[in-house]
């Protein structure tokens, strides 16, 4: 089953936009074929798969059961 993709508006502000920057020269591998909204994209999900994965919000979750 193949996954859609939606489109989502993030506001970022000029700190985080050069977080992103930074981010994304370090992920030049994977980033380098990508426009800049792809290349965004592909950074805020990574970003978000992480933090799902971390102890913080792991424990949160465990705390609702």
């Amino acid at each position: 089953m193949e996954e859609k993709e939606k489109s989502y508006r993030v506001n970022v502000n000029e700190v985080n936009m050069k977080r992103i920057t930074i981010i994304k020269a370090l992920f030049s591998e994977e980033t380098e074929t990508l426009s800049d909204k792809e290349a965004i994209n592909y950074i805020v999900n990574k970003a978000i798969e992480n933090y799902f994965k971390s102890e913080e919000i792991q424990n949160k979750l465990k705390n609702l059961q």
